[in-house]
């Protein structure tokens, strides 16, 4: 009996989703003091840092979900100041119901921003840290 279910370990153990690497991606945007940033976020992280220069640096961490889905980051100049937007594709809810395999993609925002700055944050489900 103990011979049988090792082969069984070994077909289960195959079936899993092996671990993605995440991939990272940093960016400087050039932004005066007392412009606007917004920042929409979806399950990922964000953490805000402020400094004395005139830009925003970005750094994101795209961590893959199930089928190396990617979350995709988009920046854009809008008047007044910078957008910052995360979009992560949502599964199809009839999709591997009941398998609790499925992992969403995420993407891990940190920046560093100007000290004098009106900042608009917000995320669906992530830890926002503003130093």
């Amino acid at each position: 009996m103990r011979s049988a279910a090792l082969p069984l370990l070994f077909c289960a153990a195959a079936l899993l989703p092996a671990a993605q690497p995440a991939r990272m991606e940093t960016r400087t945007e050039a932004l005066v003091m007392g412009a606007k940033l917004w920042i929409s976020q979806g399950d990922g992280k964000v953490g805000v840092q402020g400094w004395d220069r005139p830009e925003v640096q970005l750094m994101a961490e795209f961590v893959p979900g199930s089928g190396r889905r990617e979350a995709e980051l988009e920046v854009r100049r809008v008047a007044g100041g910078l957008e910052i937007q995360v979009q992560q594709r949502r599964r199809h809810p009839f999709l591997f119901f009941g398998f609790g395999r499925f992992r969403e993609p995420v993407c891990n925002l940190t920046l560093r921003v100007p000290r004098k700055l009106l900042l608009d944050v917000r995320s669906v489900d992530g830890d926002i840290d503003l130093d």
